[in-house]
């Protein structure tokens, strides 16, 4: 699907996901309130919704595209798998997280012992993911912002603070802009900073990173 480019600035995506929600909870107002602050033109969830109904007040704020995450069985017809759309001249890939039975349970292995590989561990992502240039996941629950043969991959982190079971760190969320020019910034926002104070900054043009980290 496309989503289109506003004229006179940048499109703003708030990416999060993994909000583990049990039923009748919804997302916590502070957290809404960061992303409602950032006036977003769509957000982006990377699955294990648990609670479908609690994303209300999410799509209350702006468009809301999910997918289903390993979490999401009572969902599994209702959510796609994978979502893609095209910004412009860059496609974005939005999907859970894909390994192996053995990745997976490495992945537990490492979360027991708290340890902070989990954040550099790499999935077998699907095909689909060959020819985009941003690629937005979750499952590890580790904000994660690099580049990989000229695409921009990102994590936002678990949005809630029961769901970071697989290490240490606050709520979070990521904020995207991209502009028509191709030039895009992503920040990983988290609640220890209060919401607003960016963790990790990247920036690229053209669909190629090259940016910072702070």
């Amino acid at each position: 699907m496309s989503l289109n480019l506003p004229n006179g600035r940048p499109l703003r995506l708030v990416a999060l996901g993994d909000t583990h929600l049990k039923r009748n909870e919804r997302i916590a107002a502070e957290a809404l309130a960061a992303v409602r602050s950032l006036e977003p033109d769509a957000i982006l969830h990377t699955g294990d919704v648990s609670w479908l109904p609690g994303l209300a007040d999410l799509e209350a704020i702006a468009p809301l595209y999910a997918v289903r995450g390993n979490r999401d069985i009572a969902n599994w017809r209702r959510l796609a798998a994978i979502r893609r759309f095209q910004l412009g001249r860059l496609r974005l890939l939005l999907f859970h997280g894909y390994g192996s039975l053995f990745g997976y349970m490495r992945m537990k292995l490492i979360s027991l012992r708290r340890d902070p590989a989990i954040a550099e561990l790499d999935f077998n992502f699907p095909p689909e993911a060959n020819d985009a240039d941003m690629i937005v996941y979750g499952h590890t629950h580790m904000a994660r912002v690099t580049e990989d043969g000229g695409r921009i991959i990102v994590n936002p982190g678990a949005l809630t603070e029961k769901a970071n079971v697989y290490g240490p760190g606050s709520p979070k969320f990521a904020f995207i802009e991209i502009d028509t020019a191709g030039s895009i910034r992503v920040e990983i926002r988290a609640k220890s900073t209060g919401w607003h104070e960016p963790c990790i900054i990247h920036t690229a043009s053209n669909g190629r990173l090259g940016g910072s980290e702070t």
